[in-house]
């Protein structure tokens, strides 16, 4: 890798983490706040529908922007565009949740109707769509693509 390369992939790692640092002092305390007084007793009641609107609202910053911080790890990805648009599938009853992997740039959408999260996808141009189907017995998947 040319020396090049390693020093825009080093400046944009540092743009990353002090956007991050920022997001922290003007969020921190807020997010401190939905962990300890929703998300964790929501686990302690195996709510996943309250935990899936819960990661919903991080995705669609209500707690910091988190979509800036996509956009400066993936430049040339319209991320944030990405994101917004999940703000439709917020309200249908077949939806626990929508939300980008902090692995990638994956977005995720978990939902009982797969036919819901192709058309969103397409709708977006995205093509490479695989469907999980949790086994509900340990933590193994099967990967299907749609």
């Amino acid at each position: 890798m040319g020396e090049d390369k390693v020093e825009k992939i080093e400046d944009n790692y540092g743009r990353v983490m002090a956007y991050y640092e920022e997001i922290d002092k003007k969020w921190g305390v807020v997010k401190r706040q939905m962990v300890e007084n929703e998300l964790v007793p929501a686990f302690r009641r195996n709510d996943i529908s309250s935990i899936g609107h819960l990661v919903f609202d991080f995705t669609l910053n209500r707690y910091g922007d988190i979509q800036g911080s996509f956009d400066l790890m993936s430049p040339g990805v319209p991320m944030s565009r990405y994101m917004r648009s999940l703000e439709v599938l917020r309200t249908d009853e077949h939806v626990v949740s929508a939300f980008v992997s902090s692995t990638g740039s994956n977005i995720v959408i978990l939902t009982s109707r797969p036919e819901i999260a192709k058309d969103h996808f397409n709708s977006l141009g995205i093509k490479d769509i695989f469907c999980l189907h949790p086994d509900n017995i340990g933590a193994t998947f099967e990967c299907h693509p749609i």
